[in-house]
């Protein structure tokens, strides 16, 4: 009966896995289309775009703070109309700094809005929303606005689902629930060696469940591929449960199942002892 048991709650718990894990999918593309619409709105900011023209750093940082607190941001980067970042909102500015080769700036570059998943030097790995600045049909600048793919995301998650959340950069977790061996710093780091896993998630973009051994804790974990703006896989996102949970279940059933039983046999003893007296009266 507990080897049943077990398998059945461990069948169970690799679908909640994965459903727990399209939650956290879920609220990545709808902070994809939030960041997009807000970059949007913010280009169009008339105070902002002269601003930005004019190469007004005091009125861009001011009006940047701002809006970032408007929209409920979690960054917001100007850059000019060669891609050098003019001020970032969310944190000090080293004027100058480039954000070459990043696609949501490029498509900006270029006059279109495109929002990615991608790392950045500052933000990390981050949802990223790039969309031009017009005077005109002439592409003065640039706004990149988002929201980091970081332990504060996955927070929220768990909060919903009662699971450890995390996010993967390629095979290495960047955002993490879980906690390591001393119960203070984040299970972030750790790179997932499971080549199976790899293979169906990373290779083949299909979702997947396995085991893993996070610190020396054995968890069952459940991995859908994460996306970028060009449908290419660019990492993983995975719902784990400690297996400790998963047997203390079970043996919570056990125990419950046995007291029942005992007292079904209880129950059924004195009938039963009424019967054989009254066969052995007759006897």
């Amino acid at each position: 009966f507990s080897t049943i048991l077990i398998n059945q709650i461990t069948a169970q718990t690799q679908t909640n896995l994965l459903t727990d894990a399209r939650v956290l999918s879920l609220d990545v593309e709808s902070l994809k289309q939030q960041s997009l619409v807000k970059a949007e709105r913010i280009a169009l900011e008339e105070d902002f775009r002269n601003a930005i023209m004019h190469n007004d750093f005091a009125a861009m940082e001011q009006l940047g703070e701002t809006l970032m607190e408007r929209y409920d941001l979690g960054f917001l980067t100007v850059t000019d109309a060669q891609g050098s970042v003019l001020v970032r909102a969310h944190t000090l500015s080293r004027r100058g700094d480039s954000l070459s080769g990043e696609r949501a700036l490029e498509e900006a570059l270029r006059g279109n809005s495109f929002v990615t998943i991608e790392n950045s030097s500052v933000e990390k790995l981050s949802i990223r929303a790039g969309t031009p600045v017009l005077d005109g049909k002439k592409v003065v600048g640039t706004i990149i606005a988002g929201y980091p793919l970081d332990n504060a995301l996955v927070d929220n998650i768990k909060r919903l689902t009662g699971l450890e959340m995390f996010i993967y950069d390629q095979t290495t977790a960047t955002a993490a629930t879980a906690l390591s061996a001393d119960g203070r710093t984040r299970a972030t780091g750790i790179k997932l060696n499971d080549m199976s896993v790899q293979d169906t998630v990373l290779m083949r973009g299909k979702a997947a469940t396995a085991e893993a051994n996070l610190y020396g804790q054995p968890f069952l974990m459940g991995y859908l591929p994460l996306v970028n703006g060009d449908d290419k896989i660019v990492g993983m996102i995975a719902a784990g449960k400690s297996q400790q949970d998963i047997l203390d279940l079970a043996n919570a059933t056990n125990r419950l199942t046995l007291m029942t039983v005992i007292l079904i046999m209880l129950v059924l003893s004195y009938p039963i002892y009424l019967f054989t007296r009254r066969l052995s009266e007759e006897i």
